[in-house]
């Protein structure tokens, strides 16, 4: 098997479906077997147009040596004239193709591929990583099979692998979102699309990137997601002059597969309000505390202390129901400036609480400030919505209650 590109002709002006010609570029890629056996995954992805040149993203046709080597069209980005010739200002130069063919090496599977005014950038998926990239000319992404290797030279890893895939750019002065959706690429994240995993939904996620920065300036955010109970997995998406338009791979239960539109109307309601239906685990993976801390099977970092039930609520009964924590709350009161003076009503409503209700309190509060109770916290504010705190504090303090044993004065499970 090989891969191909074929150019159709049609009309000018219009949308028709009957082609006046056609051209293969057949030996772009005649050279570089694409499949074998039962490997038939990783292959020739998605191209954009830009100063009368064609870029085309291949995988490695689940080889990862091809990505290596230039004489293989495997793991590449291409570029090509629009009638598929060699471009003599490609970085790799050659009396053969695929080398003189070659704009950067070194990649797995690159789904998504997106030029953005004079820059270029990719998804490319790995194992249990993926990755999000700048395509600079000639640049080597170094994929050799390992993770390690999917983690370098990218603006963006994502842990654990979602199955990044195709991406679009709302520009700066768009007008088809809220001005927060502004310079941010639209990422499908195709989820798995051999099983239903209600953890790890299809997805589609918003990654605010600024071009006069070269760096990403919010940790990407979920936009819309599947929150179905069929079998799915999201393939395509594209932002219209009217909203985003994406489609699925699998039908539904009467044959079809539909194309959907999302679009912005502040007056109108929906039934599915994201924050409420989002896995807290996912959550927190999200927004970056598995760097820190480590909960269960979840693993993660150990700067943080453990957020397993049992005893992060031991430590913090033992904490908030302490005469020394109630005189620190009194000197913090004193204390009138940002944010300290923001948060006097939070520190009394932790105080005051009891039970459980406690301890889900000063978690949430501490999730949306760090700092409300504690000057010295070294913990860095994520930027949280006061609904999504109270999701993580629930899940953190959830199926616990606190009571006191007049023995032990231990925290047993109810």
């Amino acid at each position: 098997f090989r891969n191909n590109i074929v150019r159709f002709d049609s009309e000018p002006g219009t949308f028709s479906s009957n082609f006046t010609s056609q051209v293969a570029f057949t030996d772009v890629f005649s050279g570089s077997q694409s499949a074998f056996g039962d490997a038939s995954g990783h292959q020739i992805g998605p191209c954009q147009v830009k100063d009368d040149f064609l870029y085309v993203s291949v995988g490695d046709g689940g080889r990862p040596e091809t990505a290596q080597l230039l004489n293989s069209a495997l793991g590449k980005i291409l570029r090509m004239t629009l009638d598929g010739k060699p471009v003599g200002s490609n970085p790799f130069q050659s009396d053969e193709a695929p080398q003189n063919y070659v704009w950067a090496y070194g990649l797995r599977n690159p789904f998504g591929l997106k030029v953005v005014e004079e820059k270029l950038f990719a998804a490319d998926n790995g194992m249990d990583l993926d990755r999000f990239l700048e395509i600079d000319k000639g640049a080597d992404f170094l994929f050799d099979g390992t993770d390690q290797s999917i983690s370098a030279n990218t603006i963006y890893v994502f842990n654990p692998a979602r199955g990044v895939s195709q991406l679009d750019y709302n520009p700066k002065g768009s007008s088809v979102f809220p001005k927060r959706f502004e310079e941010s690429f639209f990422l499908v994240i195709s989820g798995k699309a051999e099983i239903h995993d209600p953890d790890e939904p299809p997805e589609i996620a918003t990654l605010k990137y600024s071009l006069e920065q070269d760096r990403l300036v919010r940790v990407p955010e979920t936009f819309v997601r599947y929150v179905g109970t069929d079998l799915q997995a999201l393939s395509g998406a594209t932002i219209g002059h009217d909203g985003l338009y994406f489609t699925g791979i699998y039908p539904n239960r009467d044959g079809l597969t539909g194309v959907f539109k999302v679009s912005f109307n502040p007056e109108q309601s929906h039934a599915t309000i994201l924050e409420e239906t989002i896995n807290p685990v996912k959550l927190m993976r999200d927004i970056g505390c598995f760097g820190c801390h480590m909960i269960g099977y979840n693993g993660g970092g150990n700067v943080g202390p453990p957020l397993d039930r049992k005893p992060l609520i031991q430590r913090l009964e033992q904490r908030l129901r302490s005469d020394e924590y109630v005189q620190r709350i009194r000197e913090i009161d004193s204390l009138d400036r940002k944010p300290f003076n923001e948060f006097h009503l939070a520190r009394h409503e932790v105080l005051e609480a009891v039970g459980q209700k406690k301890i889900e309190t000063w978690i949430k509060y501490r999730i949306l400030e760090p700092r409300f109770d504690n000057p010295d916290a070294v913990m860095p504010n994520l930027g949280v919505s006061d609904t999504n705190a109270r999701l993580i504090a629930e899940y953190l303090a959830g199926q616990y209650l606190a009571v006191e044993h007049p023995a032990t004065d231990e925290i047993v499970n109810s």
